[in-house]
């Protein structure tokens, strides 16, 4: 029989997928296929017995082994297909699935260890996360990143807490996956993150944006649905003596108001990179779309940052009436609750990142509980008359 990883401790799993730890290399010469060394293959079985405590044991060793931090594995969440096979184990949580857990809904990470896939891991989240959360797990699994515990010990983005990665699944794919499941606990809850979802984001700060933008107005969000990530532009013959690049891909775009956002994180410090972004705003700007970059200062600090939501507010025509009561309130609120959503996890045994000593980068929920926050007076938005003061294309 196989142990069947599921809810908390699949997202811990799927999160490690394209890690290879040195600890489980050697289980290539032996015809295994390492844990996050190759794409894990579709399986075949059909599983109907639950673990024994051995199996728990060994798996929970093995899955440590694979760098997966303690605290996600305790307790230990796995799936079963029969109520005949509960029995009690220790630190381990049995969960009773009504849909038949056929190949495609199975993949393998460990010899004899398997776990759900992203889709129907999507919906097993509803169970333990609020509708920000999980929409924001929606673009970790959608996008082209993978949250991990702080790295000091590698030269790679896990020292930011992230890993770059492709797409676990997408948003079509999610789709599809929920009307086959549409007697699962929590479906409703997973469609309903999924329409605030967007393909192919870069990083948790982009999503952070993102969810900001997207989210509904009643839990502070700016409810825009014309919202495009990683959007492909090509540039124009008339263009192309200006740029030596055929395409830009923008981080968000808006495609009412052809606004472009860009979050530019570390890799855009240099002079190089600033010349580079500096080029790509001036292309942008002659073929109509307006540049608006967000950097990390801005983004933590929010007397800043709710004013670039304001401005794009603004740019949206989203007039004040059509915010609900409590709006900025609400707005601030979201914000703390969708950073701690996309911020990595913290691991006991890992050392921290100088990254987090930045300014406004220490332990984030302490960040987002000090963030200072100015309400707007109501003389603010009555009218528009700040919008002929923007130029064009404007940093953060």
């Amino acid at each position: 029989m196989a142990i069947i990883l599921s809810h908390k401790t699949a997202r811990a799993a799927l999160r490690r997928l394209h890690v290879a730890p040195p600890t489980l290399v050697e289980a290539t010469s032996q015809g295994h296929i390492p844990f996050g060394v190759s794409t894990p293959r579709k399986l075949t079985a059909y599983v109907r017995t639950a673990p024994t405590v051995a199996d728990v044991r060994e798996t929970r060793h093995s899955l440590e082994r694979a760098g997966i931090p303690p605290e996600d594995l305790d307790p230990l969440h796995l799936c079963i297909a029969n109520d005949n096979a509960v029995r009690h184990i220790d630190h381990t949580i049995l969960h009773r699935t009504r849909t038949p857990l056929t190949p495609d809904l199975l993949i393998e990470i460990l010899p004899g260890c398997l776990c759900v896939c992203p889709e129907l891991c999507a919906v097993q989240s509803a169970a333990d996360l609020a509708m920000p959360e999980l929409a924001a797990y929606l673009f970790e699994l959608c996008g082209r990143y993978s949250l991990q515990p702080y790295r000091t010990d590698i030269s790679s983005t896990m020292a930011d807490g992230y890993i770059e990665r492709e797409p676990l699944t997408s948003t079509t794919a999610l789709r599809a996956a929920f009307r086959k499941t549409s007697g699962m606990a929590g479906i409703k809850s997973a469609r309903s993150a999924l329409l605030y979802t967007r393909d192919g984001v870069r990083s948790p700060m982009e999503t952070v944006v993102a969810m900001m933008l997207r989210m509904p107005r009643r839990l502070g969000g700016l409810g825009i649905r014309g919202i495009e990530t990683d959007k492909r532009i090509i540039i124009p013959k008339s263009m192309q003596t200006l740029t030596s690049r055929a395409c830009f891909y923008l981080d968000i775009y808006l495609k009412n108001s052809r606004l472009d956002i860009e979050y530019n994180g570390y890799f855009h410090d240099s002079a190089a990179a600033a010349a580079r972004d500096e080029e790509r705003r001036l292309v942008l700007q002659g073929m109509g779309i307006d540049t608006i970059n967000i950097n990390r200062a801005s983004l933590f600090d929010w007397n800043t940052f709710s004013r670039i939501l304001d401005i794009v507010r603004r740019r949206e025509k989203i007039t004040p009436s059509k915010l609900p009561t409590g709006f900025y309130a609400a707005q601030k609120q979201l914000m703390t609750t969708v950073l701690q959503a996309c911020m990595p996890p913290q691991c006991g045994n890992m050392h921290h990142s100088p990254a987090q000593e930045q300014p406004g980068f220490d332990a984030i929920p302490s960040v987002v509980s000090d963030m200072s926050f100015e309400p707007f007076h109501p003389s603010e938005l009555t009218g528009d008359p700040v919008l002929d003061a923007i130029p064009p294309s404007f940093d953060y």
